[in-house]
């Protein structure tokens, strides 16, 4: 795994979008489209390069068709917590992003792609900017920033993941961004969230994680759902919030709301599963970690 903190300085002024993490994600895809598509096509499909191609393998990671059309992507983005509403000339953005399995690979070219799209500007007014820093952290959650020469990104070090003993007393867990899941065709909603859906979600995240970028196999990694879950779960205090992009290709405004708030967790239930909780907060939970929904971070109550 690969932790990043880019920034970008504005070089004109303008508004942001309220919620930046589908914008940033577009950012990030028109610039590797631009710098890898060698046929100039509106889309991938179809195209005969595709099991060669570094785009799609990165951002449009393909599936074991015909059971699954899609993979998902080597990365998840982590938008800023409290972006501002409009920037000046000057301003700065920071923003995260994690690269996993074959991700950190393609580094370099994740660095060229948001320098591509620099004069082609960000948000509703097309603030032009300038790709100005990268970090990366040496250890997950450890808030150690090491500066990257862009000279040589090719020599990185990988973050480390180190898990901590599973704490004592309760667990908290704060989903800051929102949690999007679907059981049974639709939407899971504050009412009927319970620690079921929580365990379903990692299950499924870290077993598609797994299949698609993973070296061992998926059952030597997962362990079994809990027979209980329900009693892992002291509390529960969530919300629904909404998030809302704009979809170029469909020409619309889309909804992208999901749970967020915090959850009490009993760590008897969870010792099976503490590691991939604990690095579930890298990885992101639920539907379009891409766009930075799903993610949450893990601290022990007071």
């Amino acid at each position: 795994m690969l932790r990043l903190r880019l920034e970008l300085a504005f070089e004109g002024s303008g508004r942001l979008p309220v919620h930046p993490g589908p914008a940033l994600r577009g950012l990030l895809g028109y610039g590797l489209r631009r710098l890898l598509c060698v046929t100039g096509a509106r889309d991938c499909r179809g195209c005969a390069l595709q099991p060669r191609c570094d785009y799609v393998a990165f951002f449009e990671t393909p599936g074991d068709a015909p059971r699954r059309a899609a993979a998902p992507r080597p990365w998840a983005l982590e938008p800023p917590a409290r972006p501002p509403r409009r920037v000046a000339r000057g301003d700065r953005l920071r923003f995260g992003l994690v690269l996993f399995g074959s991700g950190p690979g393609h580094l370099p070219q994740v660095a060229q792609a948001f320098d591509r799209m620099g004069p082609a500007g960000f948000g509703p007014d097309r603030v032009p900017f300038r790709l100005a820093g990268l970090w990366q952290e040496t250890l997950a959650g450890g808030r150690d920033w090491q500066s990257l020469d862009r000279r040589a990104l090719s020599s990185r070090a990988l973050t480390a993941v180190e898990v901590p003993p599973l704490p004592q007393g309760e667990l908290l867990l704060r989903l800051h961004t929102p949690l999007r899941l679907k059981r049974r065709g639709r939407l899971v909603g504050p009412a009927e969230f319970d620690a079921r859906h929580l365990f379903f979600a990692l299950h499924k995240r870290w077993e598609s994680v797994l299949q698609a970028h993973g070296e061992a196999a998926v059952a030597e990694c997962l362990p079994p759902l809990p027979a209980e879950p329900e009693t892992a779960l002291r509390r529960c205090d969530v919300a629904w919030e909404e998030w809302q992009r704009h979809s170029s290709r469909q020409r619309a405004r889309l909804k992208l709301g999901g749970l967020v708030g915090e959850l009490g967790l009993d760590p008897g239930p969870l010792a099976s599963w503490w590691p991939l909780l604990w690095a579930g907060q890298w990885v992101g939970l639920g539907r379009q970690t891409g766009m930075g929904l799903g993610r949450y971070r893990l601290y022990a109550s007071l």
